[in-house]
């Protein structure tokens, strides 16, 4: 896994793609994948995380996008240790559901919609793996609609895969300190990584 933390420099993020090559589009269903694999739990230092944070902690009561789920250690870091008012948009559970209703043609207009925030209002904005989910087209859409909402020498924070994940089943990321995460799998709708390959 390849984190990256990229400040967004006048008009578009740099770094977001421009690393990684082209990657597959296929979006067939996966088979299910056994249940102790979507239980592992794993913690992970990373150099990324803490520089995203010491870009929030320059801020005075910075707003925060994360387009993962309610998760409790977070909010209480962000919000309580950094003071920063926190957007939760979810995407990640508006994609579970586009694909159980066979609409993910459908997805990248609800997650404009769950990011309709003023242009350049954000501090920072925890995009976690989510466009490793998507195909080329929607991940360029999302990843348009992130740089929209973030300011000027803003942060974003975003985890890409280096190969083709074949388990349905999404990371859920929990904050330890500034520089460890706890991730562990959750069970999906079916839709595994595609995963970037790096361009060397």
């Amino acid at each position: 896994m390849q984190p990256g933390a990229c400040e967004r420099k006048g008009a578009g993020v740099r770094g977001l793609f421009s690393r990684f090559g082209s990657r597959p589009t296929a979006e067939a269903p996966l088979s299910a994948a056994p249940q102790a694999r979507a239980e592992r739990d794993e913690l992970g230092p990373t150099k990324a995380f803490q520089k995203f944070v010491a870009s929030l902690a320059a801020n005075t009561a910075p707003v925060l996008v994360d387009v993962g789920s309610v998760v409790g250690a977070n909010v209480a870091y962000f919000g309580e240790r950094l003071g920063c008012k926190i957007h939760i948009a979810n995407l990640y559970e508006e994609l579970d559901r586009h694909i159980r209703e066979r609409a993910l043609d459908q997805f990248v207009e609800c997650a404009r919609e769950r990011l309709s925030l003023p242009e350049g209002s954000a501090d920072g904005v925890l995009c976690w793996d989510l466009l490793d989910y998507l195909n080329h087209e929607q991940a360029q859409a999302v990843a348009t609609e992130l740089t929209r909402i973030l300011r000027v020498n803003g942060a974003l924070l975003a985890f890409f895969h280096s190969g083709a994940e074949q388990e349905p089943f999404y990371v859920k990321y929990v904050v330890v300190d500034e520089s460890t995460l706890r991730h562990a799998g959750r069970r999906g709708c079916g839709r595994g990584r595609a995963g970037f390959r790096i361009a060397m």
